[in-house]
């Protein structure tokens, strides 16, 4: 039997950065230029079932019907939201596979679930939270997103710089 030498591999690292633009399709096309020029989240309503999606979808992930872009179907959802879950990123996620880079010290604050007022059970968005410690952000706490000046916006989720807990 041959014994092969294994072979050495030379690491180079990297890091790549890869600009593109893809069409977002007309429906979350008309969510970002809302969030853009007019601090609204939008979502969309089925016409059979009621559920309420957000990012809007053309087909209802509950009833697969296709929901139609018409005015009747879209719904503005409110200022404000319900926090239903938050945790922190950690662990192996943070270590760039090909590279080994680690961001060593930095602090990353917590992912909210929340669901925007005007939703329901089918409306849910994930957004980096002001808090930087979960003992705060208990299901149930009432949140609000802070929006980058106009002048800033680009018509992207990051036009919500973040989501604070607000007292009622």
């Amino acid at each position: 039997m041959n014994q092969q030498t294994a072979q050495e591999y030379v690491r180079v690292p990297h890091r790549l950065t890869a600009r593109w633009r893809e069409p977002a399709g007309i429906y979350v096309n008309r969510l970002f230029l809302s969030m853009r020029d007019k601090k609204q989240l939008l979502a969309i309503k089925c016409p059979k079932c009621g559920a309420v999606w957000f990012p809007p979808e053309p087909v209802c992930g509950r009833c697969k019907v296709r929901i139609e872009d018409k005015e009747d179907n879209w719904v503005k959802l409110g200022n404000r939201g319900t926090l239903l879950a938050a945790y922190h990123v950690t662990g192996a996620r943070e270590v760039d596979p090909s590279t080994g880079w680690h961001p060593a010290g930095q602090v990353f604050n917590p992912i909210g679930f929340i669901r925007p007022d005007g939703g329901n059970e089918w409306t849910l968005l994930a957004h980096v939270m002001e808090e930087p410690d979960t003992t705060n952000l208990k299901p149930g706490t009432r949140v609000e997103p802070v929006w980058k000046p106009r002048n800033q916006r680009t018509g992207t989720m990051q036009d919500i710089k973040f989501w604070r807990i607000v007292e009622e």
